[in-house]
């Protein structure tokens, strides 16, 4: 959190998929005193965070919908609300899992403003175009050094 807090630019949320990350003591006059509170008073607009144990299965589902539905320039909250729709549209394995146990530990605390996402590329097939080129740049300079000989 001191990285974060001597940077100009805060991150616009933090995600805490862990366990009762948003959990902690209560303390008169302060509220609840947990992790998500931390990135809060470092000037952290919104965090998501548990309230108690999760499945590590189900908040990685609904994690990775709230990041697309983020990618769709949704705010944070609304992302959030529709991930745990789509997991509870979704067939699940046992009856039980559709508990709130499941599918509503992660909250979110702070501001519900969108997150402006990028898609990322992968790396790989620049990697690959960029050493193709070289290949090819080779065999240009090879087979020209052979026409002279």
């Amino acid at each position: 959190m001191f990285e974060l807090l001597a940077r100009r630019n805060k991150p616009n949320l933090i995600v805490l998929s862990a366990y009762r990350t948003g959990d902690g003591q209560l303390a008169k006059g302060e509220g609840v005193i947990s992790l998500s509170r931390g990135f809060s008073a470092i000037g952290t607009p919104a965090t998501i965070a548990g309230l108690w144990n999760v499945n590590d299965e189900t908040v990685s589902q609904i994690t990775s919908n709230m990041y697309k539905f983020l990618l769709d320039e949704q705010s944070s909250g609304y992302a959030l609300h529709l991930a745990k729709l789509a997991w509870l549209n979704t067939n699940q394995t046992a009856d039980a899992m559709y508990l709130p146990y499941y599918w509503d530990s992660l909250i979110l605390m702070g501001t519900n403003n969108p997150v402006l996402l990028q898609a990322t590329t992968n790396k790989i097939y620049w990697y690959a175009a960029i050493g193709a080129l070289m290949g090819v740049v080779l065999a240009f300079i090879y087979l020209r050094k052979q026409g002279k000989k």
